[in-house]
């Protein structure tokens, strides 16, 4: 059964299978990356280093020529 929260709760953790708001989402006290889609919460990764874009680029470059 899915478990429904009461509009503007303070939510210290959030249930990944709960429906949310806005305003819990702001009030979400977490370090934890996260987005708001349509009433439900996601995990987002962290963005990649600058020295690992710098890499895929350089490989990408390689391919390109490649094929």
């Amino acid at each position: 059964m899915k478990k429904e929260y009461e509009p503007y709760q303070n939510v210290e953790e959030p249930d990944l299978t709960g429906t949310y708001t806005a305003r819990d989402y702001i009030s979400c006290k977490t370090e934890e990356l996260m987005e708001l889609l349509r009433g439900k919460i996601f995990k987002m990764s962290a963005a990649p280093l600058w020295r690992h874009q710098e890499i895929v680029g350089e490989l990408y470059l390689i391919f390109r020529k490649v094929y």
